[in-house]
């Protein structure tokens, strides 16, 4: 099965008071870079980074690594606009594409690998990750049979209005602790991530 991550890396950090979260520390790199890298280390077939253009700084955080980069010169419309820049650079024999916004600094490549081991079960089902007490969260898994509607989303609309529409094709996999809902968008949110790792 030819399942392509796309890296969500559009955002306008917009609140992060004129930091970048998208190039703060984590493991001695820019997080985008240990994203991206965690995608390659998985059993994704292709890797697709979604950037804006206006952010040179992570453009470069992903220099010499194999991912596809493609621009979305519509990222101020909002996050649809970046899943449907993402779909746009799948190759045509891509069976789903796993969606994950780049500023979660805790799902491993063994927990995407779980997720696409089940998959591969029960391909046209969407699989959603969960945290251990089964709060929905992030990477989502979607089958070939949900890109039109990921195609007709709008605004700043995000696969969320997919998983409603389709709720009866969801199912979930639960990763462990809280890491299928640790984002990183304020500063506040990156000292209490920090200080649980230290």
């Amino acid at each position: 099965m030819n399942v392509t991550g796309i890296l969500l890396a559009a955002g306008a950090s917009s609140r992060m008071r004129g930091a970048d979260k998208l190039t703060q520390d984590v493991r001695g790199q820019a997080l985008l870079r240990d994203r991206a890298q965690m995608f390659l280390a998985s059993q994704l077939t292709h890797v697709v980074v979604v950037l804006r253009p206006d952010r040179p700084e992570r453009l470069s955080a992903l220099d010499g690594l194999k991912v596809e980069i493609t621009i979305n010169h519509q990222a101020a419309k909002g996050m649809a606009s970046s899943i449907q820049a993402g779909l746009t650079a799948l190759k045509s024999d891509a069976d789903a594409v796993l969606i994950m916004p780049a500023d979660m600094p805790d799902i491993t490549s063994d927990d995407i690998d779980a997720m696409l081991k089940v998959h591969a079960k029960e391909p046209h089902t969407i699989r959603r990750a969960t945290t251990a007490d089964g709060v929905p969260g992030s990477p989502v898994i979607f089958p070939r049979d949900s890109f039109a509607a990921l195609q007709a989303l709008q605004g700043d609309e995000s696969g969320r209005a997919v998983l409603k529409a389709q709720a009866d094709h969801v199912q979930f996999h639960k990763l462990s602790g809280t890491r299928a809902s640790t984002d990183l968008d304020t500063p506040e949110d990156w000292a209490a991530w920090r200080a649980l790792k230290t």
